[in-house]
């Protein structure tokens, strides 16, 4: 086989880009798992959610930007709808290709979206200097009172998706569904803009006081 050596320097430094570009993006990842794993367990982020949810009633999650599904279903304000929803597979399927949309459409900005069943989750970006680092979830409400028609509508979806649930147990799941008011929920998602803002700011200094309790928690033990 022929060589041509210019040709041959371009393919190398060609592959040794991709690499280096590869590898980048796998510290990139794990750094940004580091940071929502660390920062998850802060006393300012646990503070945080508790006071959120007391006073709003919705969830709050801190995920990194490469996870997919939500992160709602164990959390005791989770959806009652959207924890029924998740013993069906093509409903779990339908919900994780929404997720998906939405993280890359939340790589700026935050972003709402209404998913199949009626119901809307955000997620808020944390942004440093590198880009996004991780997302502020909430969410899994209504922006209008549940009514009759969307009711049927849904069913309409749900039998096409084969969903075992009882007629009766989807109805009280779905007239179950929290619903607040497009306005007021302007309101809380720019409170959990200002607090991604105040995590951005502080992400290094928290992270740095997470891996200094490690340690000391594990001597403890």
């Amino acid at each position: 086989m022929m060589h041509v050596k210019g040709y041959d320097r371009k393919v190398e430094g060609k592959r040794a880009a991709e690499t280096l570009l590869i590898d980048s993006g796998h510290r990139n990842i794990e750094e940004n798992d580091t940071f929502t794993t660390l920062i998850s367990r802060s006393q300012l982020f646990l503070e945080f959610k508790e006071s959120f949810t007391e006073a709003t009633g919705l969830a709050l999650a801190l995920r990194p930007p490469n996870l997919v599904r939500g992160l709602f279903h164990t959390e005791p304000t989770a959806n009652p709808f959207c924890r029924l929803m998740e013993k069906n597979r093509q409903s779990c399927q339908t919900c994780a290709a929404s997720q998906r949309t939405m993280v890359k459409k939340a790589m700026q900005f935050s972003r709402t979206q209404e998913c199949w069943a009626g119901l809307c989750e955000t997620l808020v970006p944390i942004k440093n200097d590198i880009g996004v680092i991780g997302f502020l979830q909430t969410g899994q409400v209504m922006l209008r009172k549940p009514c009759k028609e969307g009711f049927e509508r849904l069913m309409s979806k749900l039998a096409q998706m084969n969903v075992s649930a009882s007629r009766r147990q989807i109805k009280k799941c779905f007239y179950g569904t929290r619903h607040i008011s497009r306005k007021r929920y302007r309101s809380i998602i720019r409170l959990l803009e200002m607090f991604a803002l105040h995590l951005a700011m502080a992400s290094d200094q928290l992270m740095l006081d997470a891996r200094v309790r490690e340690p000391q928690a594990v001597a403890r033990a």
